[in-house]
């Protein structure tokens, strides 16, 4: 009786233990997830552009990011960055500066513009469409040691520099006009616009014009009286005399090609460069290859006149061996084919 009566306390005793010990377990859950409540390990990456546009040549953006990879959990990490600059004869932005190196978690960016367009102090030249690009970086190393620059977080804003006292031209859609599509409406971004304002051009191809907004307008242009290989002049006129600066647009005719060099390759050719030369291509165009089957590459334009040729890289991998059909196409609709054979 008595070997039974301590058997059932030794497991009397061992019950109590385990018992306590979930307890514990559960307790110690509990102040975990109290703590996740509390302190938010969310990645998330902030750049604080104002609203309006800047009237100063230098531009500070504020910025902030979390996450948990490697450095920053010491408040600091692996980052990159770039500032663009939109350009309407390219269609597209360009490079204006960037950097890659480690970052606090919270700072400031600051673009002296003037500085890094090498333009004189005072010059409104700055002003424009602008997109900064902000990547916080995977925080893997490599065996050596050496951080891997993959992305991690990334974020793009646009915003508007606006130094000159009127209004200002920075982009139209669309970035040419044709005459062979008569009537086109043209949609005018920039800034400082108002209501009183009108719409000039150095051709009296503008029929109708209406302000949208302090940022937008909006021209019905009779393209039909516009000569090819011209440019269509057009500028803000301001009723206090501040009228903005003269913003171009290009004419230009149905696309076409000539030739294309080379006319063929192989389909294992990732980075194959193109030449493609004909009439009123630019950075616009769009060129295309696709095979037999309905698969299509499509070339990156990185080199043009904007009028006979357009050049740039090209993967080939994802298309079939056979013959294929190149295809340029403007953004007017109009297009043109030529024969490109893909090699296996």
């Amino acid at each position: 009786m008595a070997t039974q009566v301590d058997n059932v306390i030794v497991g009397g005793s061992l019950m109590k233990a385990v018992l306590t010990l979930r307890l514990c377990v559960l307790a110690l859950f509990s102040l975990l997830v109290a703590a996740c409540n509390i302190f938010q390990f969310t990645p998330s990456l902030d750049l604080s552009v104002q609203s309006s546009d800047y009237t100063t040549a230098t531009i500070s953006i504020p910025y902030s990011f979390n996450t948990l990879s490697r450095n920053s959990d010491f408040g600091s990490a692996d980052c990159a960055y770039r500032l663009e600059r939109y350009d309407s004869y390219t269609g597209s932005f360009g490079w204006v500066t960037g950097s890659q190196n480690t970052m606090a978690s919270t700072g400031t960016l600051s673009f002296p513009l003037e500085s890094l367009l090498s333009l004189p102090a005072g010059s409104t030249a700055v002003d424009g469409l602008y997109r900064l690009t902000f990547a916080v970086l995977s925080g893997n190393y490599d065996q050596t040691g050496n951080p891997i620059p993959i992305p991690y977080l990334v974020k793009a804003v646009t915003f508007k520099v606006h130094t000159f006292q009127g209004p200002e031209i920075f982009r139209v859609q669309p970035a040419f006009l044709n005459p062979n599509n008569g009537s086109t409406t043209v949609t005018i971004y920039g800034a400082g616009f108002a209501s009183v304002d009108t719409l000039v051009d150095s051709a009296s191809a503008i029929t109708a014009s209406q302000y949208v907004d302090s940022a937008t307008a909006q021209a019905t242009v009779n393209a039909s009286i516009l000569a090819t290989g011209s440019n269509l002049t057009i500028y803000v006129s301001n009723p206090i005399g501040n009228s903005s600066p003269n913003f171009d647009i290009p004419i230009v005719g149905n696309v076409s090609i000539s030739s294309v060099v080379p006319n063929g390759d192989s389909r294992t050719n990732t980075n194959l460069l193109l030449d493609i030369s004909g009439a009123w291509l630019g950075y616009w165009t769009t060129a295309t290859i696709t095979d037999s089957s309905g698969h299509v590459a499509t070339m990156q334009v990185n080199q043009s006149d904007n009028s006979t040729y357009i050049r740039g890289p090209i993967n080939l991998t994802p298309l079939d061996a056979g013959t294929a059909t190149l295809k340029v196409s403007n953004p007017d609709g109009n297009s043109a084919t030529i024969q490109f054979t893909v090699y296996s």
